[in-house]
């Protein structure tokens, strides 16, 4: 939903979650314009599927505008110009911060080559994100039995206090 300026709400649907655009030095500097377009290197390329739930009016004012603003404030769209950096002539890393929120599931990568402004190699690839270990047993123990899991929360949580508060308590008889 994409809050408009009047105070009301829009739906928007066809959109990504998530869309970063990392790269080792500014896009604009890599890439020229035109190329930038074909492949989709531009944050406003997030929205081009955007369709909106009700038909827009001009009071809307321009919704894409706004919505893309909403989600680049919220960390949803991102365009970090130093987040790739580049080891000898062929490898490359990048760190990507997820939002500790992102919905568990498959995420696709695209990966751009680019040399003299031209991409030259397009490779495409999936990030499964899901839980592990602990973190998918307390979120399997939290959806089967949340009173259970409520209570022994709580009790662990004022076990240690009681302890340390009986442990430093101060006799009211000493000066």
């Amino acid at each position: 939903m994409a809050r408009l300026l009047d105070g009301g709400k829009l739906a928007v649907r066809r959109t990504p979650g998530l869309f970063y655009l990392l790269s080792s030095r500014p896009i604009n500097r890599i890439v020229k314009p035109d190329e930038q377009r074909r492949y989709g290197l531009r944050l406003a390329n997030a929205l081009a599927d955007a369709r909106a739930g009700q038909p827009v009016t001009a009071a809307m004012g321009d919704w894409q505008a706004a919505f893309r603003c909403l989600k680049e404030r919220n960390g949803d769209y991102l365009k970090p110009s130093n987040a790739v950096k580049l080891e000898e002539n062929r490898l490359f890393s990048a760190n990507i911060d997820l939002p500790a929120e992102i919905p568990l599931g498959t995420y696709h990568l695209d990966v751009y080559l680019a040399r003299n402004g031209h991409v030259v190699s397009h490779k495409t690839r999936d990030l499964e994100v899901h839980q592990v270990r602990l973190e998918r047993w307390v979120a399997n123990s939290v959806n089967a039995h949340s009173w259970l899991f409520g209570v022994s929360f709580t009790l662990s949580a004022m076990i240690p206090g009681l302890t340390l508060g009986m442990g430093l308590r101060r006799d009211s008889d000493a000066c």
